[in-house]
């Protein structure tokens, strides 16, 4: 691999917390073991720019993979490693990101979640990057439903130790929210992020058990044997959908395939923070999307991640944008908690300067994925839902900008 300007910056910053995504592929293919146990043996072992000590080290990597009863060791070894530091991490990638640029930090993050930025469109890596808002903002909901092969599930199933992925869409809700019987904390309460990987397929085992996600959607709060349990985990749904968003528009649902259940309830759409434009992420090509640069290693950035959940960048943004009168409570709610997870993850320092043209940039995104769900609330009861002309007003003109939902294509 031929190290690039960024593949350097990031070595001088992030020293000991980076890692070859390409490596990082091949051996979780090749050996029975998670991604999470790959990716600490080569920052152990391999994270090194100089090739003598990466291929020293990948010899380790690779004696240490064959022998079975060294992937469990490993996995406690991983365990310890993200208990310790959380909030001197937390710090060291504040003062780290200063020294990169905007597009620099934005295509490390790329990078470090797999994909390689040179491939994918604006539009695109824009869609990568809200994907991450869930895991730096506590209940916060989003749906992304687009083409399959597009990646969709890609962040959700790396093995981060605070995401849960629920295959097959079928869960209980003992498992989801508590178990009764036994007290013991569902997926809500354990996790930063609950995916319902297959959302068209969704169910729970109780009658009342969409309410109940509808009630913790709302509030972070579900009731449980008369007592009310609060937990901070956010909800990601995730569908198929092969067709472009002009014919399922004309077909009159935008959110499917969210089971009927879901997309006849205005209420419950109202709790949706973000539906995102899945249909602008291409389907993913091996020889063209995937890195082969370095990326910060998957449990730094979840730590990282995990420890941005107690902050909040509404502060940054109040007072710089005032949004238009067409949005209720609950959409600028919605608009707040995206634009400030987008600030979380590209401004990590909260001293840092944001610059006018870059905030506008994330105040559209937030908007437009708001303004989507509103679109499908229309849909469903025109009367109550007809205003959906999203607007704001920032810098020193002051003039308000309307914001418009994209067309969509599928990839």
């Amino acid at each position: 691999m031929q190290m690039d300007t960024l593949d350097k910056l990031g070595a001088t910053a992030f020293e000991g917390h980076l890692v070859r995504k390409d490596l990082v592929r091949k051996y979780s293919r090749q050996y029975s073991v998670s991604t999470d146990v790959v990716e600490c043996m080569l920052v152990r072992y391999g994270a090194s720019v100089g090739q003598e000590e990466i291929d020293v080290g990948l010899r380790m990597v690779e004696s240490q993979l064959a022998d079975r009863t060294a992937c469990i060791g490993d996995e406690e070894f991983l365990k310890d490693r993200i208990r310790k530091n959380g909030s001197a991490k937390l710090i060291d990638i504040g003062r780290a990101r200063q020294q990169f640029t905007t597009a620099q930090w934005k295509q490390l993050l790329l990078r470090s979640i797999g994909f390689e930025p040179a491939s994918l469109s604006e539009r695109a890596q824009m869609v990568a990057l809200l994907r991450m808002v869930p895991f730096v903002e506590r209940n916060y909901n989003m749906v992304e439903l687009g083409p399959k092969g597009t990646g969709k599930r890609h962040l959700y199933q790396q093995d981060s130790p605070y995401s849960c992925l629920i295959s097959g869409g079928k869960t209980t809700v003992a498992k989801m929210f508590v178990n009764n019987a036994s007290g013991q904390p569902g997926f809500v309460c354990q996790y930063d992020v609950v995916c319902c990987g297959e959302i068209s397929g969704f169910s729970l085992d109780q009658k009342d058990g969409v309410n109940i996600l509808k009630d913790y959607m709302e509030s972070g709060e579900f009731s449980r044997s008369r007592k009310s349990i609060h937990a901070e985990g956010s909800i990601v749904m995730v569908g198929d959908r092969e067709i472009d968003l002009q014919q399922q528009q004309k077909m009159g649902h935008i959110l499917h395939p969210l089971p009927l259940e879901m997309i006849k309830d205005t209420v419950f759409m109202d709790r949706i923070h973000a539906c995102l434009p899945g249909g602008d992420f291409p389907k993913l090509n091996p020889n063209e999307h995937f890195t082969d640069h370095f990326g910060l290693a998957g449990d730094f950035l979840s730590e990282c991640w995990h420890q941005l959940r107690n902050t909040s960048r509404v502060p940054v943004f109040q007072g710089r944008v005032n949004f238009g009168s067409q949005l209720s409570s609950r959409d600028l709610s919605a608009v707040y908690k995206t634009l400030s997870g987008l600030i979380k993850l590209l401004y990590p320092d909260s001293d840092m300067p944001i610059p006018d043209e870059e905030l506008e940039n994330l105040v559209r995104s937030a908007l437009e994925c708001r303004q989507r769900v509103k679109e499908q609330q229309k849909k469903c009861l025109k009367t109550e839902f007809s205003n959906t002309h999203f607007s704001y007003t920032s810098g020193k003109a002051g003039i308000e900008k309307f914001v418009e939902t994209a067309k969509e294509h599928s990839a």
